[in-house]
């Protein structure tokens, strides 16, 4: 060790050491100065974007608040009932009444007035009559509170009145009790208003704070001078771009100045729109370390004096002695410190021990890891020389707290995104000096666990709250323990408090049916879960409903059964439904035996008809020609089905749509190419079946004899048909103007011995008149058929 401080303090002696020993010196000390002042300046430049961040954050907060707090009192006034029927009736003095006990009441609200759905505003006070009965329709605070009908704060713009001064408006819809708008209540706000709200705030010097309105123009400004007029923020697209990527923190070129970093900090407030904006250069920054650069420069020179003398001192002395016994001293200390040292490393929390001045004169490496120095550059050093000014100055106070405590300390501390808990007390370090020792846990992942089994838990209960089915909890002894909102309104009670206390006992005070009960918690207690389980319920006001239990059965670790529970949905619809259907299918049951009745009597009547005809053909001509008639008697008897199913209701047959069918189809077989009108009248009349089918018949036979017979050599003519209601009694005739009906044809025909048939089957009487003609009529009772 001598013999090598020896050879140091010789080579120091050789000429020209000295001045290369100070020129290192000089780089090293001044060189660790600018390092020092750099770190210091981007610790600084981090520390004032983290405040600007903060106080963009608290002026973003309470101007949120304070709007929302100015639309939570419009709201309560524009809901009042007197308030809402003077603005429905546009009662000025009901109105104004209310007016001033909300300006009265509010020290906040200076100024309120009234506009109605068109924009039209048509009372204020206290107010100017300027604006009174003009249309603000243009306005944007009309504008963004009609667009849905909700509460808007508007963007800046110039009043009308008064020294024109710049404004926003908080408007609040009014509705009647029917839920219609029917008037607008709003609260126009000078910008000195929002000025002091925002001088509230601290802030730290060379800051400037700019708040925008959601078109981008300026509603305060410290950095652009106030001119009176609507101005718009020049950068505001580099912020509505910033925001929509959920940037805060916009670096760019000083757009103004021309030069440097300009660091912008943003808080978008969403409710409303606006964005509060903190600006910062680089230059202001580094105005702001002008005087720390100074100290490190000074210190910097004066340790390099220090240095300097030291090494002229140096190589004027020769107290080797001294230096060993030095050497000694600080070897004795290293292992002493050593054992401390390694008893206090051996934890990954941080530990430190400061004297009576609060300096650290013990620390472990955990905190030299968390402030990035090394050991000589924290030991000596208050928390004021190591962290910012406001950490350091939390970090005084709870340490001056545990000098006076006699008990440990605890505390949480938020340093950056990380939290801390804190654990300190006193530690006599002699006679009359007592320091703080402590012991700091990072503590951030327990409490994001916390947080998370707390969302969890919120979660939770909000799915049981808002389901949309009921949710339930019962003991097998028959009491519910927790029932959600929805099964409550399910069993119509008035809150889960109110039931749960009411049902003591399920299977009588619920269940329909006792026995289900007991169903139900065998299932449970064998099987362990019950799905779609189907019962009916009592409701609070004795009327029963369907539900479907899904359920399963909670037991402890020795497999007893603690509680039930599971979901219930009410099915009465669907039940009702199915009830329904199963009617439906019943009814469909005896309409397929009804027709197959009707079909068969039809076959019953065509087989009668092909019967008697059959005995009055002779020769083959005959045969054909019966086959025709069968093949039209058929048709009316088809067509008569045929118009009675395409209707809902199977019981009736319109026969106006039906002669005007018949008539039209005879026509087109026996006078295709002839002139013959065919006039029809059978308005309003519907018959059932079982008359409508031989007065088709009847209509056959008399229709096919007038095309065929009334009108030889094609003649032109024509044939009127009508059926009407006389009295109590319908009315069918036939008429032509053809050569009209011999008088040798009367009944022993086929044709007429049919027609007396049918008339007799539906009980009437037939009446024949040859004039100009034939005429035939048939009078019978009106069957009972309803339409």
């Amino acid at each position: 060790m001598v013999k090598r401080g020896s050879i140091v303090f010789s080579w120091l002696a050789k000429p020209h050491s000295l001045i290369v020993t100070i020129s290192v010196l000089f780089f090293i000390v001044f060189g660790a100065g600018y390092y020092i002042w750099q770190q210091h300046y981007d610790g600084d430049l981090k520390n004032l974007l983290s405040s600007d961040k903060t106080t963009a954050n608290l002026l973003s907060g309470l101007l949120s608040e304070h709007q929302r707090t100015t639309i939570a009192i419009l709201q309560a006034y524009a809901n009042r009932p007197s308030f809402i029927e003077g603005v429905k009736e546009k009662d000025v003095a009901k109105v104004l009444i209310r007016l001033i006990q909300l300006k009265e009441s509010n020290k906040k609200i200076d100024i309120v007035f009234v506009a109605d759905t068109k924009g039209v505003l048509w009372l204020g006070h206290p107010f100017d009559s300027a604006p009174l009965n003009k249309n603000f329709s243009y306005r944007d605070w009309f504008k963004g509170v009609s667009k849905e009908w909700k509460p808007y704060v508007s963007s800046i713009y110039k009043r009308l009145i008064g020294t024109q001064e710049l404004a926003i408006a908080t408007c609040v819809p009014v509705f009647d009790k029917n839920g219609q708008p029917i008037g607008i209540l709003a609260n126009p706000q000078s910008v000195y208003f929002l000025t002091t709200i925002i001088r509230q705030v601290p802030l730290s010097d060379y800051t400037k704070v700019i708040l925008v309105d959601q078109a981008g123009q300026i509603i305060y400004s410290s950095k652009f001078s106030y001119t009176g007029e609507v101005s718009s923020y020049p950068y505001f697209p580099l912020i509505q771009k910033a925001i929509q990527e959920h940037r805060g923190l916009i670096e760019t070129e000083d757009l103004k100045k021309g030069d440097g970093k300009s660091y912008t900090t943003l808080a978008p407030m969403k409710d409303i729109g606006w964005t509060v904006i903190v600006e910062r250069t680089g230059k202001d920054i580094l105005r702001a370390n002008y005087g720390h650069l100074a100290a490190i420069a000074a210190f910097s020179f004066l340790f390099f004096i220090f240095l300097s003398l030291s090494v002229f001192y140096i190589k004027k002395s020769f107290l080797l002695s001294e230096t060993e016994k030095l050497l000694e001293m600080e070897k004795t200390l290293s292992e002493k410190e050593e054992r401390y040292r390694t008893f206090i490393n051996s934890t990954t929390d941080i530990v430190f021990l400061k004297d009576e001045k609060l300096r650290h004169i013990i620390v472990n490496d955990a905190l030299l890891d968390f402030f990035g120095k090394k050991l000589e550059d924290v030991i000596g050093k208050t928390d004021f020389e190591l962290q910012p000014e406001g950490v350091a100055e939390s970090c005084s106070q709870t340490d001056r707290k545990a000098l006076k405590s006699e008990t440990i300390l605890i505390s949480e501390e938020l340093t950056g995104n990380r939290i801390y808990e804190t654990r300190k007390f006193p530690v006599r370090l002699s006679e009359d000096k007592v320091g703080v020792g402590g012991y700091v846990r990072d503590i951030t992942e327990r409490k994001e666990a916390e947080e998370k089994q707390k969302k969890s838990e919120e979660k939770y209960r909000s799915i049981f709250e808002n389901a949309v089915e009921g949710i339930f909890q019962t003991i097998p002894e028959g009491q519910f323990i927790s029932v959600n909102p929805s099964f409550v309104r399910m069993m119509g009670y008035d809150s889960p408090e109110e039931l749960i206390k009411e049902i003591t006992d399920l299977s009588k005070q619920v269940y329909v049916n006792t026995e289900d009960r007991l169903s139900f918690k065998k299932v449970l207690e064998e099987q362990g879960v019950i799905p779609g389980f189907e019962t009916q319920f009592y409701r609070k006001n004795g009327s029963k409903i369907w539900v479907s239990l899904t359920a399963r059965a909670v037991k402890n670790e020795a497999g007893k059964v603690l509680y039930y529970e599971g979901v219930a949905e009410d099915i009465t619809s669907r039940k009702q439904a199915e009830e329904s259907l199963k009617s439906s299918l019943r009814e469909k049951e005896i309409l397929i035996r009804e027709i197959h009745h009707r079909v068969k009597n039809n076959l019953s009547v065509i087989l009668g008809l092909l019967s008697l005809q059959a005995d009055k053909i002779e020769t083959a001509e005959q045969a054909v020609a019966a086959f025709q008639k069968s093949r039209d008697r058929i048709y009316s008897m088809a067509l008569v089905h045929q118009r009675l199913y395409e209707k809902t209701d199977l019981s009736c047959i319109d026969m106006e749509h039906y002669i005007y069918d018949i008539s039209s189809k005879l026509k087109d077989i026996y006078a295709p190419d002839r002139n013959i009108i065919i006039e029809s009248n059978a308005k309003d009349v519907v018959l059932d079946i079982n008359t409508a089918i031989p007065v088709g018949l009847i209509l056959n036979e008399l229709i096919t004899n007038a095309m065929k017979y009334a009108f030889p050599d094609n003649r032109e003519g024509s044939v009127t048909l009508s059926l009407s209601l006389q009295d109590t009694s319908l009315c069918l005739s036939v008429a032509d103007n053809g050569i009209g009906l011999p008088e040798e044809i009367r009944g022993d025909t086929f044709g007429m011995e049919l027609i007396n048939l049918l008339t007799s089957q539906i009980d009437g009487t037939l009446d024949i008149q040859r004039d100009k003609g034939t005429r035939f009529t048939i009078t019978f009772p009106c069957p009972d058929t309803e339409e």
